[in-house]
Parts: structure tokens; C-alpha cells; sequence
């Protein structure tokens, strides 16, 4: 039998393979990056008719909106002669030349037991030789999240309820506050948390209004400032760094967010590399959309630019400030302050899907002025702390037996409904019994708890009764 190899993809097909396989179904930002890669391709590598061809196959095939097409076709038109042939081999540099030979490495049996273990930091978020992000919108409070959590591991104690192997030296490197904002922001959470100077000596470093960009960007594309890394990845190594917060992500480079390819090679080529070379975990803080995160629904994919970002990521956290609706479950007079975080990509752990809570905590510096500088006020930092949801029981702990045994006997008498929207509602005899406003929702929700919780512990039992309709009514009454 005769054995016929394929042709050879020429050049252009290649580039404009590698370009077509990084559009995302659905997705305008990443249809226009295509778009505009395929149109420096036109006249140098490929014909127009071939590469405005591959472009309009592929909008109806990536699910593109129709009502989008123009818009993406523009991308195609206007980056047309702006690239010469070399300018455009050199953004796709570099390629395998034809004399490299790729040989298949033979899987050899190992005893299980003799594999290392994964060589967790912090939780399951933060892995050494790894990048992890952290993603939400301004004011949620991502980066005093981080400043409690390089406290954790420089102490390592458990702080916020997660895990801390061993005590790590954490290296915090803020881009976008100032040196004496990050000061006050450390120090605040130092005082909440009770933190000794000589507990975290040797084990915190921390950056405020030092530069951090390991890209450049020109006609030809984004390249990686070796230098810059190199000089990153020595620092970490003569520090023992263990764990290297980067915040914010946007601030650290120079390339297109949208650009798919650049991004990528901005994570793989920048920040991958110096958590392999250093050995050290790094968690990269980013920023999202302001639809999303406005409905308290962010998501990875939720992430500014584009999704070569998440998809280089092992472990991405998300964060969600508190909605009204949550605070009125949860029993708060008002949802300010407080968020939620959960794993939404855990690539090396199963996905739970459980969120954990926080809560912003005011803490006075006292660094008000003195003598004739009395009139300066101090500053009020806040500070995060680990927030439970409440349970259905919490919401009786401060009920005295007293006033526990005057609700029952209330109950006793007269017929008193499950429904709060009913008027002979059981949850009214306890708001009297209590002095509590049920007008307010927040107020009534936590009523609602209560009856719920003694329900459960037996103190009060639901029971179902036809009214004069005939119509299954359920009522509350004391067994």
C-alpha cells in the first residue's frame, strides 16, 4: 500500500490557520483581532480574495451577529497595507524551521508515591511555579483582600479561614496606589489583625510607585522585555519569594487587552515563566466588566479583554460585592461592605462552587494631627475580615427562654398562618413579642428565620387546614 503525505500548508495558510484558531465563537472583540491579523495577511501571504474569503467563512461559522459583520469587516479593511511582508513574518516569528526534528517522548511507569505533591501556598489558590488571578471590578475590595491575604502568609496564620501550609515570603507589588496609601492600607490591617512587626520582618516586601511593565508594543507586535523579566525572576530567586502579588494586571504590560494572541503571550511568556524559572506561585489581580460584576454575576469570562488571559490561568478567584437581595436574606440592614468570592476555574481541584464571604472593617489609624494640627482628621482604612453567612439557628441565639415561651404560648391561641403575606401571619406575634418593625423588609426576613429555625428544632410545627373555600391553608402553631 502506498503511503502519500500531505501537501505542505504554504506560509500564509499557516499564519492564517494560527489566526483563525484563536477567534472565539461568539465573541466581536476577538472576531475583529482576526480580522484585522487577516487583513495584514491580504497582498503579503495571501491573496484578498483568499483572506477576505477565510474572514466571511468564519463570521457566520463562529456564530458572529449579523447585525456585526460590517463592524468586523472594517478591522479588515483599515489594517490592510498598514504591515510590510517582514513586519507581518515577524509578528508570527517565531516559527519551526523545517530542519527541526520533534521526537516523541515514551511514557516510563513511575511509582505513584514517589510524585512530589502539589505544592500548595495558600487554599487551593495559589500553587508554587503557577500563575492564579483574582478578578473584580473597583471598590470591591480586591486589593485589601490581598494585602490580609500576604499577611496570612507572611504570619501564616489562618486569617480568613483558608489554609496556610507554612509561613511564605510574599512579595506585593502594587502598581496603582502610591507608597503611602499601600502603608496605610498594610498597617490598618496589621492593627485589625493584631500582627507584630517581628512576625512579618523577613517575610513581607511590598512595592508601591515602582514600575512593573514586561512588554512592548509597536507596528510589529508585542514583545517580552527579557531584561525586565529576567531581572523579576533573580530578584524572586536571591529573596526566597514564595508568592508574588501582582496587581493590577492591566498596569504590568503594554499589548492590545483584545488581542487575543499578545495576552497570551504576555501570561505563557511573561508571568508563567518567572513563576517556573523562580519556583514561585503568582497571583495576578484583573479587572472585569462593569456589566457584569454590576448584577453581582461576574464569572471568569467576566474578565476585561480577552479569554487567552483566564485560559492561562490555573486557578482564577472572583470576587461580587453583596447585592440588596443578599443582605435581606442574610438579616443586614444594608449590603455595603461586604462581598463574595468563589473558584469559578480550579484546573487542579475539584470545583465546589461554594463562596466565601468578607466584610470591610473600619479601622482608625489614629495619625490625626497634634497640637496646632489638631483640626486633621486620622485616616479610616478599610480593613478585610471573614464573613460567615448566617444560618437559620444564628438568627435565635439572643431569644431569652422567657421570651421563646411567651411566642409559644401566643401561638397557642387563635390561628396564625405560615404566610408572611397573610394577616393573621404567625411571624406578627413574634415581631410584637420581640418589638420588631416587620415593615422592614430586612427585619421581616430575619422574623422569617426565626420561625423557620424553630420549626426545625421542634419548638413550633406547620400543619395544613381547609379554609371555607375548601383551599388547603398551612398554618404555625405550638405542638
Amino acid at each position: 500500500m502506498a503511503i502519500h503525505s500531505l501537501p505542505r500548508l504554504s506560509e500564509g495558510e499557516s499564519f492564517a490557520r494560527t489566526t483563525i484558531s484563536k477567534w472565539h465563537a461568539g465573541d466581536v472583540a476577538s472576531a475583529s483581532t482576526a480580522a484585522m491579523e487577516l487583513g495584514w495577511l491580504s497582498d503579503t501571504f495571501l491573496s484578498y480574495s483568499r483572506a477576505y474569503g477565510l474572514l466571511n467563512a468564519n463570521l457566520a461559522f463562529k456564530k458572529i451577529p449579523e447585525d456585526r459583520h460590517d463592524e468586523v469587516r472594517g478591522h479588515f479593511h483599515q489594517s490592510r497595507d498598514t504591515l510590510t511582508k517582514d513586519e507581518v513574518a515577524a509578528r508570527y516569528a517565531p516559527r519551526v524551521a523545517d530542519s527541526v526534528l520533534l521526537e516523541p517522548s515514551p511514557f516510563k511507569w513511575r511509582d505513584p508515591t514517589s510524585i512530589p505533591p502539589r505544592d500548595w501556598i495558600y487554599g487551593r489558590h495559589l500553587l508554587r511555579r503557577h500563575v492564579s488571578a483574582t478578578i473584580a471590578s473597583g471598590a470591591v475590595g480586591k486589593t485589601s483582600l490581598k494585602i490580609v491575604e500576604a499577611l496570612a502568609l507572611a504570619t501564616g496564620r489562618n486569617l480568613l479561614g483558608h489554609e496556610v501550609p507554612k509561613r511564605s515570603r510574599v512579595w506585593l507589588f502594587n502598581l496603582e496606589d502610591d507608597r503611602d496609601e499601600i502603608d496605610r492600607r498594610v498597617m490598618a490591617a496589621m492593627k485589625y489583625h493584631r500582627i507584630k512587626p517581628d512576625e512579618v520582618d523577613g517575610y513581607l516586601f511590598v512595592e508601591g510607585e515602582t514600575p512593573l511593565v514586561i512588554t512592548t508594543t509597536d507596528r510589529t507586535g508585542t514583545k517580552i522585555r527579557q531584561p525586565v523579566v529576567d531581572a523579576l525572576t533573580e530578584a524572586v530567586r536571591r529573596r526566597s519569594i514564595d508568592a508574588l502579588i501582582v496587581d493590577p494586571f492591566v498596569s504590568s504590560h503594554d499589548a492590545p487587552e483584545n488581542d487575543n494572541g499578545a495576552i497570551d503571550k504576555v501570561v505563557k511568556h511573561g508571568w508563567v515563566n518567572v513563576a517556573r524559572e523562580a519556583g514561585c506561585a503568582i497571583d495576578i489581580c484583573h479587572h472585569t466588566t462593569k456589566s457584569d460584576t454590576a448584577t453581582g454575576m461576574a464569572t471568569a469570562m467576566s474578565a476585561r479583554g480577552g479569554g487567552s488571559f483566564i485560559a492561562a490561568c490555573r486557578s482564577v478567584q472572583v470576587l461580587n460585592p453583596m447585592l440588596p437581595e443578599d443582605a435581606q436574606r442574610a438579616g443586614l440592614p444594608n449590603h455595603g461592605g461586604y462581598f463574595s468570592s468563589f473558584g469559578d476555574k480550579q484546573n487542579l481541584t475539584p470545583k465546589t462552587g461554594l463562596r466565601d464571604w468578607y466584610r470591610m472593617e473600619s479601622v482608625d489609624l489614629e495619625n490625626g494631627g497634634s497640637g496646632n494640627l489638631t483640626f486633621m482628621r486620622s485616616d479610616t482604612i478599610g480593613v478585610v475580615t471573614r464573613w460567615e453567612w448566617p444560618t437559620d439557628q444564628s438568627f435565635i441565639e439572643e431569644v431569652t427562654a422567657e421570651q421563646l415561651s411567651a411566642i409559644k404560648n401566643r401561638l397557642r391561641i387563635g390561628e396564625h398562618r405560615e404566610s408572611d403575606q397573610a394577616k393573621e401571619w404567625a411571624g406578627n406575634v413574634v415581631a410584637e413579642v420581640l418589638d420588631i418593625d416587620v415593615t422592614d423588609k430586612t427585619e421581616k426576613a430575619r422574623v422569617k428565620k426565626m420561625l423557620l429555625a424553630w420549626i426545625k428544632d421542634g419548638h413550633l410545627e406547620v400543619y395544613a387546614k381547609n379554609d371555607e373555600h375548601r383551599m388547603s391553608r398551612k398554618f404555625i402553631r405550638t405542638p
